[in-house]
């Protein structure tokens, strides 16, 4: 039997070398999570950059991740050697050798964001039955007005903030306090906002408000107010939304939205800038209301961005820009679930892109 430790060694190397073709289906689950904290960081950081660039004024641009193709690739092999008499085996003296070499290449595809898909998704106004939709989705009615609605009747959400940094700061008061009533009465089931069909075939959003049960949980004279202030009829509970029209009914809600790039324009003015660079004319600084902020007033308190000199520690997002850290904290849930927001918006604006090829491809492999 000795005679065949030598031979039994190398068909041993063999059977291994073949068992090595399941590296890649063990490595399959943890690449695809790998990938896709790396595709949302990524995604993450550059809407936060910018963010940050468009409170500079300076160029922003948006590369579109189209597609992302790895290859796996394995190889295998066994050698042995075998030195001393061929008559006498068990005098002889061998060896075995085996190497297995496992390669992941992925290729990385992008499309920057131009042209007419750029003007399709970032400069069409968000339509009501998106926002209804979000709203039934679960996402509050005063976040969804306050980022993403100009105007409700004649009560605006300074149209101002869609553009550039304004120099005169806006005065939304009183479209705030229609959003957080409306924001009450959601949270305790008063208002309700959904789409209903009107005619055959013919959905219209509609928000609707129950009185009785306004008065029972005391909340009648705060239905009355936002009734007030939206400019709606005091005896009328049900209400067709219509999207940008100036003229309404009593019955109608005129809501026009904000475009992508308008909502990006308003959540920017909240990036904090450094002292120096407002000093030094780089960013425009409001004036108006005395000791007003974007985001404690305008946002009342929903979204902001703050900066430091250092790379932040328990950071969700952050990203470096003139020689500083713009960041959003992992533990400021609001800030948190506004950029979500935007980034859900984001998707829901986007345009199909058909027949258009990738202008850059990366190879990311080894």
């Amino acid at each position: 039997m000795t005679t065949w430790k030598p031979v039994v060694a190398i068909a041993a190397a063999l059977l291994l070398s073949g068992c090595s073709t399941s590296f890649g289906v063990h490595a399959v689950p943890e690449a695809r999570i790998g990938y896709n904290q790396s595709i949302t960081q990524s995604g993450d950081e550059q809407m936060l950059l910018n963010l940050v660039r468009l409170r500079y004024r300076d160029s922003v641009t948006f590369l579109e991740l189209s597609s992302v193709v790895t290859q796996y690739g394995y190889s295998g092999g066994v050698g042995a050697n075998v030195t001393g008499p061929l008559r006498n085996f068990r005098s002889a003296v061998g060896g075995i050798s085996g190497a297995v070499d496992y390669e992941e290449r992925p290729t990385v595809a992008y499309e920057p964001l131009q042209g007419s898909e750029f003007a399709q998704r970032m400069l069409t106004p968000i339509a009501p039955d998106t926002i209804v939709l979000m709203s039934q989705s679960g996402w509050s009615i005063e976040r969804l007005l306050l980022c993403c609605v100009e105007r409700l009747n004649d009560l605006t959400n300074g149209p101002s903030a869609s553009g550039p940094t304004p120099r005169l700061f806006p005065d939304n008061r009183a479209f705030r306090d229609a959003a957080q009533i409306l924001r009450r009465l959601q949270a305790q089931d008063v208002l309700s906002i959904s789409m209903n069909e009107i005619k055959p075939g013919e959905l219209k959003a509609t928000l609707a408000l129950d009185p009785k049960l306004a008065q029972q949980l005391g909340l009648g004279d705060q239905m009355a107010r936002a009734k007030q202030l939206i400019g709606l009829a005091q005896n009328k509970n049900s209400f067709t939304i219509l999207g940008g029209a100036k003229k309404h009914k009593a019955n109608e809600i005129s809501m026009k939205g904000r475009s992508l790039l308008g909502v990006l324009y308003t959540l920017s003015h909240t990036v904090d800038v450094p002292s120096d660079h407002a000093a030094g004319g780089l960013v425009t600084v409001s004036a108006g209301d005395a000791g007003a902020s974007w985001r404690q007033d305008f946002m009342s308190d929903t979204f902001g961005i703050q900066v430091s000199t250092r790379k932040p520690s328990g950071a969700f997002v952050a990203v470096p820009y003139r020689d500083h850290w713009y960041w959003i904290a992992d533990n400021d849930l609001d800030a948190k679930t506004t950029f979500s927001l935007l980034k859900f918006l984001s998707s829901l604006q986007s345009a199909a892109g058909d027949g258009v090829a990738p202008l850059l491809t990366l190879s990311a492999g080894r």
